[in-house]
This record gives C-alpha cells, structure tokens and sequence, in this order.
C-alpha cells in the first residue's frame, strides 16, 4: 500500500495478535526514491499493530495523506470446530512519522459499528464534493457472534475525524450473505459477496455458496444505493479480490468451490455497463490467484497485474468502445 509519494507500507508477519502487542501482524515500511528503476526502496521501520487483538488479520491499507485506514475479519472456535465469535473492527492509523506509526481509533459508534460482524475488506471512497475523501466503505454481514447466517451488508463510515469515526449507514442486500470485496468506477460501485455465510461448524469454515455480484449507484457516497444483485451459478468459497478496469468494467478473482477447496481460483471479468443486469466472464483459472490491480501507465494503456503460484501474470486490457 502507497502512502503518498515516497513510503510504502506493507502488513507482515503472523496475522493472529495477542492482548500484550508482542505478536501479530506488523507494519513494514520502506522509503522509495524518486527513481525507484534506478535505486532501490530503503528499509525504514517495523513496528506493531498497537491494539491487541483487535489488530488480528488486517484486511489491508487505505489511506487519506498520512493517515491510513483499514479493517479486520477473523472468527473463534471450540474443539467441535464450532464457531464461538466473529470480529472486524475498523481502524485509524497516522503514519505521518514514518519510524513511529500510531494507532489512532477504532470505529466504536453508529450504524454498522458493532464489532461482533466480519469487515472482510475496507476502502477510502472519493468524493466529486469534497477535495479531501471523508468516507471509507467495509464490506460485511449482519451475521455475528455465533451466528453464521445473515445478510450481506456494506458499513458506511465517516473517516472526517479519524480519532472519532462515525458509522453512517448499513446498506444490507438480502440476496447475499456475506460481502467479501468491492471496487468502485466513477458513481459506481460493484460489490462480491456469497449466498452463504461462514460454514460452522468447520473444519472448512469457508462459505458454501454462489457468488453473488451486487451493483450500487455511489453518486452520493454517504448513502450507496443497491442497483441489482446477480446471484451467480458459480460455486465460490469467497471473492477476496475485486479491481476496476474503467468504463463499468470489473476484474474479480473467486476462490475455489467449497466442494474442491485445494483447486485452482478463477479470474473473472465483469461487464456492468448495464448497472441492471451485470454479466461475469470466466477468464482463466490458476492455483492461489490472490493479490491483484488494475494500473495504467504514462502512455496511458491499461494493465491488470494478477499474482499466482507461478509468479505475476500482467494482462494488457482493451475496453470496449461501448
């Protein structure tokens, strides 16, 4: 994750953390020169996560300026692999003095708030009415504690005020039960999710269900509004990935079916340029499809970098005319 220019961030080590801080995930921050193909990017710092368990499995970054933004998603268990909790918490970090990074708050009030529900992905959400971005979404479920099924829900969150962030609204679809991932193209936003929840009990926690494809109009991102729901035949155990192309365009990647946990995730291509009927393309299947982006460079052609088990395939994207 970028912090604006010249750091970047990554979220390292054993994504379980203790109550005392001195295990779990840490902060891996480097400096990058101004030309990085010439000189390479230079350690700064490793530091911890700052709030106990609360900072177990960190989604990601997301930031505004110095101050980074992010969520968790993680579940409990007894012997009988029955699940006891579920937890996402959303929090502020200020990464302004890059050797001492600050754990600044958690999300602790308003609509979507309650931290007994998973947060399997957050995002910063610009604005065309504010310079500065002052709304971040985390994909969700009304699901909690012990209870698995639920329905999918995307939490709205006012990040004006990072020590004191506000829920703003829950945006609940009942066609899906669990939201895993989104990505947002102009006043579009287009969000994954499954038919179900988490499977309790285990050992397969993963969700056994479909993919479901959710398209809502963002044009005033503190109030998303649901367009259409696409309940898809694919079988997925979660879509932890999603990327915008341009022009209503998406790329997902889905993990295998709960029936084949151990076979190959698929990369799909979404076509919602119809915002009322989107359409989903397999594209290719490939063994631990996980981190991938959409970039575009100086001649302004577009690339989509997927990684895998082989290494990192990079795609030149062609955008229909219309």
């Amino acid at each position: 994750t970028a912090v604006a220019p010249a750091m970047l961030v990554d979220i390292v080590g054993p994504p379980v953390a203790n109550s005392a801080g001195t295990a779990g995930p840490t902060f891996l921050i480097y400096s990058v020169p101004a030309s990085p193909l010439v000189s390479q990017p230079q350690y700064i710092s490793q530091v911890s996560t700052q709030c106990g368990v609360a900072c177990s499995y960190l989604t990601g970054l997301s930031f505004v300026g110095a101050t980074a933004f992010t969520s968790t998603s993680w579940y409990s268990y007894d012997a009988n692999y029955n699940v006891t909790g579920q937890r996402g918490d959303f929090l502020a970090y200020d990464f302004s003095n890059p050797y001492t990074p600050l754990f600044v708050s958690a999300l602790g009030s308003g609509a979507g708030s309650n931290n007994a529900s998973l947060k399997t992905a957050s995002l910063v959400i610009p604005s065309a009415s504010s310079a500065v971005p002052t709304v971040a979404y985390a994909s969700s479920t009304t699901a909690a504690g012990t209870t698995t099924s639920g329905s999918a829900a995307l939490d709205v969150i006012n990040i004006a005020t990072p020590a004191a962030m506000q829920g703003v609204a829950q945006v609940v679809v009942g066609e899906s039960s669990l939201f895993f991932s989104f990505a947002y193209d102009n006043t579009m936003l287009l969000v994954a999710g499954n038919t179900n929840g988490l499977t309790s009990p285990g050992p397969n926690f993963a969700p056994s269900g479909n993919l479901t494809l959710t398209t809502m109009d963002i044009t005033n991102v503190s109030n998303p509004v649901p367009i259409q729901t696409l309940v898809t035949n694919f079988p997925s155990m979660g879509t932890y990935q999603a990327a915008a192309l341009g022009g209503s365009i998406f790329a997902i990647v889905s993990d295998p079916p709960y029936t084949d946990p151990l076979g190959p995730s698929v990369l799909q291509i979404v076509d919602a340029r119809d915002r009322q009927n989107p359409v989903v393309y397999p594209f290719t299947s490939q063994f631990g499809l996980y981190g991938m982006a959409a970039v575009t460079n100086s001649a302004n052609t577009e690339f989509l970098m997927v990684s895998d088990l082989l290494g990192l395939s990079i795609y030149q994207v062609t955008l229909p005319s219309s």
